[in-house]
């Protein structure tokens, strides 16, 4: 106890010398404002340092200098400029006083040990001289630089207060706690007395033993090797680290600050109700606690423990929103006359918010619940309910019951609904048989009754424990009507005896037919008393009318009698239900006996592909058989078939069997008024006349020649002559591709082009439409072009366009490959198998040409032929143009023929091996012989003459692609002369024309020729 309150002793002694050194800033006066007029004198009345002394620590530690300023009159001077002068150290050389007077600077080491005397003073005006200023007062402080001790060890101890004897390590918020150091030297022994230690804290501040705040960074001297301070904790929880630092060695300490403990307690308890039955558990009592915390209010989500000492409880219940716990108490089949008195006990805890598992409070509360006997239930009694319902209809069941006290039974007293008709369901539609237990509330138990899917007569009936149980006898309707079940009987005449349910049945038939339709709601419940509406287009209902009504009978059946009539057909009726919301189709077919007329059943020409050719090679053909009222003849009836051609193209047929003229006829027998063949090519192409006739005898060659031998011979015949059997397999395949300017541009310098093979067969007909075609390249090849391979007859291009025996595809190149040429195979099969080939070598055209044409130079100077202006040349200049050819997308195009003219001189050939290439030099070199320069046309669009786009060199030895170099040059007695009188040469203009041929793409370029020559003659 004396080592503890020595150091508490030597801990207020630490804290007032801080007091001490800071008072200056914790001074109590209040801020004066400044005086209106100015002071004539100033004085520092105080000038004091926050420690005497600090380490040599690269200005970890410091030391405030404050200084005290007032006027004459001891008021403290506001925003008074004070200036620092020190001989070692650092700190700032002026700073200005506060609203107390006061000016302060941190002075801090500047890596010198030593005495710093540090001296500040203020200036103030002369009186009577406001500009005039003199110092008039200053003051000084002296403050040592020392070597940082040597510390080997730091202990920090947290402790509820000087006198504990043990750590804590979870405080409460806003709790204040003693936090004492210990500081040994390396080797084991204190620091000596006045080692500066700065306390640091990471949350919360530090206070004096009379709670006056130091902050949350303080500077202590130690005694024996200790300092301590009081921490106050903060107003939040979570983790906080106390830093203790003497020059470069630190030591930390890090504990958790927690909330203060939630301390809850019971405020009430009640048992709902208070009494219960021993009926294993079907009555029961609500237990309710309300929790609440130290301040009163509501504690939520707080787990709650019950215990009794008979019967059965939920032992675990948590808070609601409003700090209620709610938990259950039954019997559990627990009774006795006289100890029958449930004792049950709530007990609710309160543990620390650090660690959860310590209880620092329990409360507890008791409440009572009888267990009483039974007592025999009176009676049960079913609430009222409709004597009729509808199927699926739900309606509520509701059943009470007392006991013979007349009290209502207990809640959850068991009532059992059973019914023989239907089913019971949950609120959430959930199904839960014909019979369900319910548990009553204030003495009535209610359920859902559905009627279910089937309708008829049932009962439904309540029941408790032994008691008599109270019914009530009901019956289910159907639902409104939602299925017809139509069929057909036929009947004897004037009879109820069923001789056929067909729905097909002869025209003159003596027999009844009675159309039948049973109705029934969407469960299958047949519908009595529905009325059903019947309508026809052919016939009539009763021999009265097209449309009738007749109501079902008691097995929801309605019929009628149905009277065709002489008209045979097909009867589409429409029977209908619910005011026409309901409706069935049914067909009912009046079949005729006797043949009348045979027509095939299409006008329009019928197309067929040579065998083999990939197309369609065969066709049914259908013929109708008719009564005189054109009825559909029902009966099956033998019909012959031949081909009517004289000349039959090779292979043709009637189902395999018929070939020509001569061949026997097939025999097909019809089918409810239709007979089918199929007709099939063979290998040639041509026309089919097909004859269809009743009769197989024919007395000569030609059957039926004219429709007067056909009618004499008793024949009812047909005759079909636009049946058309298409080309004929592959014979020969030519390729081709677009022309000049039929490219569609796709970027890159690449052109898409259309291309394709005309197909045709040995007759030279275009071959039908699907014909397979396979198109390539010849290979090897440098052109850079693709085809598409897969292709055939019939299909579009690219532009959309089809054509009979055209198999489209389309080539892609590069524009620098325009006029080189391509070689495009296509191939296919023929009728045999074989590959038929064609190819053909085609140029790659060209596509959107731009043609330039620059001549170089563009303005010549011609010069005597000599020095002296003597001698003549016939050839008075030479030009050098340059044409450039394009396509649309830039690409230098090789291989153009270009024409070229001009409106005077004429094209040469120049002699290339001179002069590098060039006809001259320069303006003083010599003239050109006549062997120099070789003649073209003067228009050079002839023939031969013409030049083509090639490769050229250009001045830097550079290829330049798609160019044609063309030599011009003007006879001397085509320049104008030159001027002797003015000095000024002869100016004449050409214009030279370039053009691409086949093409319409042309150029110009101008040149100007200037004349320097005074003597110009004319060659011999």
């Amino acid at each position: 106890m004396g080592f503890a309150m020595k150091k508490y002793t030597l801990l207020i002694t630490v804290i007032a010398l801080i007091a001490t050194v800071f008072m200056v800033g914790c001074d109590d006066r209040s801020p004066v404002a400044p005086s209106s007029e100015p002071a004539n004198i100033l004085k520092i009345v105080r000038i004091s340092t926050s420690a005497d002394s600090i380490y040599l620590d690269e200005g970890r530690t410091f030391a405030e200098i404050s200084v005290h300023v007032e006027d004459e009159d001891n008021n403290p001077v506001v925003n008074q400029p004070v200036y620092f002068k020190k001989d070692l150290g650092k700190l700032l050389a002026v700073t200005s006083t506060d609203a107390y007077g006061i000016a302060q600077a941190t002075f801090t080491d500047d890596g010198q040990a030593g005495l710093a005397m540090i001296t500040a003073y203020v200036q103030s005006p002369t009186v009577g001289n406001a500009d005039s200023l003199v110092t008039v007062a200053e003051a000084s402080i002296p403050v040592k630089i020392v070597e940082v001790p040597d510390v080997g060890n730091i202990t920090i101890a947290v402790k509820a207060d000087p006198d504990a004897t043990e750590e804590i390590t979870n405080p409460f918020v806003n709790e204040t706690v003693y936090v004492e150091v210990v500081a040994k030297d390396s080797q084991g022994e204190n620091v000596p007395d006045g080692t500066v230690l700065t306390f640091r804290t990471t949350k919360g501040f530090f206070e004096t033993n009379t709670a006056a705040s130091l902050g949350d960074s303080v500077m202590v001297q130690t005694a024996d090797g200790n300092a301590a301070l009081f921490l106050n904790t903060g107003n939040g929880p979570g983790a906080v680290t106390v830093n203790i630092r003497v020059g470069v060695y630190q030591q930390t300490k890090t504990f958790t600050i927690e909330s203060e403990a939630q301390i809850l307690h019971i405020h009430n308890i009640e048992a709902t109700p208070e009494s219960i039955y021993s009926d294993n558990n079907i009555t029961f009592s609500n237990i309710r606690v309300w929790i609440r915390d130290a301040e009163q209010f509501a504690a939520a989500g707080v787990p709650v423990k019950f215990r009794t000492d008979i019967g059965r409880i939920i032992g675990t219940v948590y808070t609601d929103s409003s700090g209620v716990a709610t938990t259950s108490f039954w019997d559990d089949g627990y009774y006795h006359a006289t100890d029958n008195l449930a004792t049950i006990e709530a007990v609710v805890k309160s543990y620390s918010t650090i660690n959860t598992a310590t209880v620092i409070a329990t409360d507890s509360e008791f409440v009572n619940v009888r267990i009483l006997p039974v007592p025999p239930v009176n009676s049960v009694i079913l609430s009222t309910l409709a004597d009729e319902f509808r199927v699926t209809q739900k309606v509520t069941v509701t059943a009470s019951a007392t006991y013979t006290n007349g009290d209502d039974v207990t809640d959850n007293t068991l009532i059992t609904f059973s019914t023989s008709l239907g089913t019971f369901e949950d609120t959430e539609e959930t199904l839960l048989g014909n019979a369900v237990s319910v548990p009553t509330s204030n003495g009535t138990a209610s359920i859902i009754f559905n009627t279910g899917l089937r309708a008829d007569m049932g009962t439904i009936s309540a029941l408790v424990s032994d008691v008599t149980p109270a019914s009530h006898d009901f019956v289910v309707k159907p639902g409104r009507p939602a299925i017809l079940e139509i069929n057909s009987l036929i009947l004897e005449p004037n009879s109820d005896v069923i001789v056929d349910t067909t729905d097909t049945w002869p025209v003159n038939s003596n027999f009844d037919i009675v159309i039948q339709t049973k109705v029934k709601d969407a469960f299958n419940n047949k519908c009595p008393g529905a009325a059903v509406k019947f309508l026809t287009d052919l016939g009539t209902y009763e021999s009265q009318d097209e449309e009738i009504i007749k109501n079902s009978d008691e097995d929801g059946i309605a019929k009628v009698l149905f009277t065709p009539g002489l008209e045979a057909g097909i009867a589409n009726m429409t029977i209908s239900a619910n005011q026409d919301t309901l409706q069935a189709q049914y067909v009912f077919t009046v079949t005729s006996d006797d043949l009348y007329s045979i027509s095939f059943t299409t006008d329009n020409q019928i197309d067929i592909n040579v065998a083999g050719t990939g197309g369609q090679e065969s066709a049914i053909l259908s013929v109708n058989l008719r009564d005189i009222n054109g009825n559909f003849l029902n009966n099956p009836t033998t019909l012959y078939f031949w081909i009517r051609n004289v000349s039959v193209p090779e292979g043709a047929n009637l189902d395999n069997e018929n070939t020509g003229w001569n061949d026997d006829p097939v025999e097909i027998t019809s089918s409810g008024g239709i007979a089918q063949i199929s007709v099939n090519a063979g290998s040639e192409s041509g026309i089919l006349s097909v004859l269809v006739s009743t009769l197989q005898e024919h007395n000569d060659a030609t059957l039926y020649p004219t429709d007067a031998d056909a009618a004499a011979a008793g024949a009812i015949y047909a005759r079909k002559s636009n049946i058309v059997i298409h080309a004929g397999p592959p014979e020969t395949i030519e390729p081709f591709i677009g022309d000049f300017n039929t490219g569609t541009l796709m970027g890159g310098g690449v052109w898409q082009l259309i291309a394709g093979a005309n197909i045709k067969d040995t007759y030279g007909n275009p071959v039908d439409y699907g014909t397979s075609v396979w198109f390539e390249l010849d290979r090897p090849t440098s052109v850079q072009a693709n085809v598409v391979a897969e292709a055939y007859v019939g299909n579009e291009s690219v532009d959309g366009d089809s054509l009979q025996g055209i198999a489209y595809t389309t080539l892609a190149y590069h524009g620098s490959n325009s006029y080189a040429d391509v070689t495009i195979i296509a191939n296919t099969i023929g009728g045999e198998g074989q590959t038929v080939t064609g190819n053909a070598t085609l140029p790659l055209p060209l596509q959107q040409p731009q043609l330039e044409a620059q001549a170089m130079p563009g303005v010549l100077e011609f010069w005597p032929a000599n020095p002296d202006g003597s001698g003549y040349a016939w050839l008075a200049i030479a030009g050098l143009n340059r044409v450039k050819l394009t396509d649309g997308q830039g690409n230098p195009i090789n291989g153009g023929f270009i024409s070229a003219s001009a409106d005077r001189g004429r094209f040469v050939n120049v002699d290339v091996n001179c002069d590098n290439g060039l006809p001259w030099d320069g303006p003083t070199y010599g003239p050109r012989t006549h062997a120099d320069f070789v003649e073209i046309n003067e228009t050079a669009n002839q023939g031969a003459d013409l030049y083509e786009t090639t490769y050229w060199f250009n001045q830097q030895g550079e290829l330049d692609q798609g160019t044609a170099i063309f030599w011009w040059a003007l006879n001397a007695y085509e320049i104008r002369p030159y001027d002797p009188n003015t000095a000024t040469p002869g100016q004449t203009p050409a214009q030279l024309t370039f053009r691409l041929l086949g093409t319409g793409a042309t150029a110009n370029s101008q040149v100007m020729v200037y004349n320097y020559s005074f003597d110009i003659m004319l060659p011999n």
